[in-house]
């Protein structure tokens, strides 16, 4: 991390200070030590705040393997213009810093996991210059399916727990969803999008109401049933999963509910089918 490499300076000059105390005056040395030591403590207590900074201004470098997983599966990246890659990639880099993750019944996360996660996050929030999803930065990330305390009869592949701002995911349908979002839910733009929504309570959201269903059918062929059966919760929501059609089917979305769409693409000021 950043700011431990401006703690290196501090940590020699304390252990200089305190070498001259021991060996050659206790009285004339030992004073110098303070000013080093309470730097260091500042510096460790705002080493957040330090790495989000310097972050910003020198964003982290996507792994070479990411960046290609980028261009093989989104149509939204690779419509991009050169500066606009970049800035996409800025983002996920960035996103991905903000993240707690913790794994579940698994020793970590994958570097890859994470980058989805990310990915989704920064697609969501792409046309904003507030783009952090605070206080949602904690993901939990399972292999399979796992019930919950809120759902402790239901094992299912992801919920969103507001009062902790905690996103959970089951790993394997996160990856079934990301690569093969036609055959596969993508549940990781779903729960993103449920975090969008909560945090962002001061925007008018659409009321699809539960006739969209079929609208949603007829965009995707998956009908509510189906989905819930996936999803492993006996309720979904219509509005969550009306924006992930709407990101990750919106040529489709567009022809079936023109006025979700516009709505939709006002909101997050975007225009996926035309990008």
């Amino acid at each position: 991390m950043y700011w431990r490499w401006l703690a290196v300076p501090l940590v020699i000059i304390a252990l200089v200070f305190l070498y001259f105390t021991w060996e050659v005056d206790h009285e004339k040395y030992a004073v110098y030590i303070i000013p080093p030591v309470v730097l260091l403590a500042v510096l460790i207590v705002f080493s957040p705040q330090i790495d989000w900074l310097m972050a910003k201004r020198e964003p982290p470098e996507l792994d070479p393997q990411i960046r290609k997983l980028l261009h093989q599966v989104s149509p939204f990246y690779t419509q991009l213009n050169p500066e606009l890659k970049k800035r996409m990639r800025d983002r996920i880099g960035l996103l991905k810093m903000t993240f707690d993750f913790k794994p579940q019944a698994m020793e970590q996360v994958p570097e890859d996991i994470k980058a989805i996660v990310a990915y989704y996050a920064a697609l969501l929030t792409f046309s904003f210059d507030k783009f952090l999803f605070s206080p949602f930065e904690t993901v939990i990330i399972y292999k399979g399916p796992f019930p919950t305390p809120q759902f402790p009869q239901h094992w299912h592949i992801c919920e969103t727990f507001e009062e902790d701002g905690v996103l959970l995911f089951s790993a394997d349908h996160l990856l079934k969803g990301f690569f093969q979002p036609a055959q596969y839910y993508p549940i990781g733009l779903h729960e993103m999008a449920h975090a969008f929504v909560l945090k962002n309570k001061h925007l008018s959201f659409p009321d699809p109401g539960d006739s969209v269903w079929e609208d949603i059918r007829q965009v995707s062929g998956v009908d509510r049933e189906r989905l819930s059966k996936y999803i492993g919760l006996p309720e979904i929501s219509p509005l969550l999963v009306s924006i992930t059609y709407f990101f990750t089917l919106p040529a489709r979305y567009k022809a079936v509910r023109p006025d979700l769409y516009a709505s939709f693409s006002n909101i997050f000021q975007q225009d996926p089918a035309h990008v």
